[in-house]
């Protein structure tokens, strides 16, 4: 025989929620809601500080461009300064060469634009150094010199790039060498002053002596 009452709760579910000992059960989604609400304010933080760390290391790296740039600035300073003595010309070179391949460009500027006896080894050895490390930002404009002497180019700082091109083992270097040297024992006199129009005092025999030797440098690379 039943309990009074248990068929009146049989009948009706809904009345066992009145019932003081009865504990509900938990809502399937209440267990993710309340890790939702832990997790959320974490994962704000977290993407705020990466974005934080991101735009950190941006202005740090924009400071560093900045003051690289102001550093390359005054050593090409004293580079072009008058009367610039030859040990500072190479420390200024050599120390401008190891910002790297931002280097190429203002030091070929030195070369051709300023060949003195005191300038052009220094930015020679510089470009050498650059070479050995970035052969093929260095040899791209060196063979450009090399394969079109004509223009503003003194023909000591074309012998300077027929150098580099045997010292760096440019690729394709001795093909655009070969040519110079047949040009050398061909053409005559004149036809060579052309050549190198803004070149005051051309050694024909030097540059020779030059091509020679940096196709011999190439042959001994191979």
């Amino acid at each position: 025989m039943s309990p009074p009452g248990a068929e009146e709760q049989a009948s009706n579910p809904d009345s066992r929620s009145s019932d003081p000992g009865h504990k509900p059960e938990a809502s399937a989604g209440k267990g993710f809601w309340d890790w939702a609400s832990i997790l959320m304010p974490i994962a704000v933080v977290l993407v705020g500080w990466q974005l934080s760390g991101a735009i950190e290391l941006g202005l740090k790296r924009e400071a560093h461009e900045v003051a690289q740039a102001k550093e390359m600035r005054d050593l090409i300073a004293g580079l072009l300064k008058a009367k610039v003595k030859q040990e500072d010309a190479k420390s200024a070179a050599l120390t401008l060469s190891a910002y790297g391949t931002v280097a190429v460009s203002p030091l070929l500027t030195v070369l051709t634009d300023y060949s003195d006896e005191v300038r052009l080894p220094a930015a020679e050895a510089a470009l050498r150094a650059l070479g050995r490390s970035h052969p093929d930002e260095v040899c791209k404009p060196v063979l450009h010199i090399v394969r079109n002497p004509g223009g503003a180019v003194p023909w000591t700082a074309y012998a300077s790039a027929v150098r580099l091109a045997g010292n760096i083992a440019c690729p394709r270097a001795k093909e655009a060498l070969t040519r110079v040297r047949d040009r050398l024992k061909t053409a005559d006199e004149q036809s060579l002053q052309h050549d190198f129009l803004n070149s005051a005092n051309l050694d024909i025999k030097e540059l020779q002596a030059e091509v020679e030797q940096s196709l011999q440098s190439l042959e001994r690379a191979q």
